[in-house]
């Protein structure tokens, strides 16, 4: 079967998706298991039920974006979260200089100003 595959790939018959090229078998996929880097696309809602969940929404965006993927999302959640001013002093944190921690300090300071007092 791979004879068979090699072959079509060098008579150009048949390539493999060019984010399966560009992930398959780096570090992105056999170390940090992300294989989610491997998807062309995504979509995801802005109206969610709770304060987590549109936390969640934005931070998924964030990630996929950073990992290559395309993402579209709606606006139905548009005016349906108060917005509130963080308590002072303003906590600091130290984040990690990686995609992870990128995507932490999003969820720390979107939580800042949805929940009060936080």
């Amino acid at each position: 079967m791979a004879m068979k595959m090699y072959d079509k790939i060098f008579r150009m018959k048949f390539l493999p998706p060019g984010r399966g090229l560009w992930a398959m078998g780096s570090a992105i996929t056999d170390k940090k298991k992300l294989y989610a880097a491997l998807n062309n696309c995504a979509f995801v809602s802005t109206d969610t039920a709770t304060i987590d969940e549109f936390v969640r929404t934005f931070t998924f965006l964030f990630d996929a974006t950073m990992l290559g993927i395309g993402t579209g999302f709606d606006t139905k959640g548009a005016g349906k979260r108060k917005i509130f001013k963080p308590k002072e002093p303003v906590k600091k944190v130290i984040i990690e200089d990686s995609r992870e921690g990128w995507v932490e300090s999003l969820e720390l300071i979107l939580k800042s100003y949805l929940i009060p007092d936080q």
